[in-house]
């Protein structure tokens, strides 16, 4: 398994909101490790399923349209609970993130451990830029999400030492 972890963030940058995921994910690549994938997706977001079981773990940042508070952070773990209607009923690309991940686990093209962040969005139309809603709630979600990693890290650092002890 070469990279254990990769971050996949989905959005438009030219339909203001929905560039958060995008965003997130160019800011998480800054400051994490460079073995540590990071993949954007504008258009078609059945690209998805190219990124392929070599990974451990995918994080998947993408705005959701729910008519919550904006700025609202979601986060799923797949292996515990299905991805809801929130990530369905609004969606700029081909297709919606649960229609992709539905099929990129029947086809078992996904990797194992899959986790879906949502940031609340407040507008869809065109236009460059985040609402302020998203942009003061970017901080919280990059660093859930950089936390997220680290532990996974030493999880699968902690993995492998323990494996490498010698038994007496």
């Amino acid at each position: 398994m070469k990279n254990i972890i990769s971050i996949v963030g989905i959005g438009n940058e030219h339909r203001k909101d929905d560039g958060a995921g995008i965003y997130v994910a160019r800011s998480l690549k800054e400051v994490l490790s460079p073995e540590i994938v990071v993949i954007e997706i504008s258009d078609d977001i059945s690209k998805l399923l190219e990124i392929n079981t070599d990974y451990k773990k995918v994080f998947i940042i993408d705005a959701v349209e729910s008519h919550n508070r904006p700025g609202k952070i979601y986060r799923y773990d797949l292996r515990i609970l299905k991805l809801p209607a929130i990530f369905s009923n609004y969606s700029t690309h081909s297709f919606d993130l649960t229609e992709v991940i539905e099929l990129g686990l029947k086809l078992n093209k996904l990797p194992p451990e899959i986790i879906v962040y949502g940031i609340e969005g407040k507008n869809f139309e065109p236009g460059v830029g985040l609402s302020d809603e998203i942009i003061k709630a970017l901080p919280e979600i990059i660093n859930k999400i950089q936390n997220e990693i680290m532990e996974s890290l030493k999880e699968q650092l902690s993995n492998q030492t323990e494996i490498k002890k010698p038994v007496l």
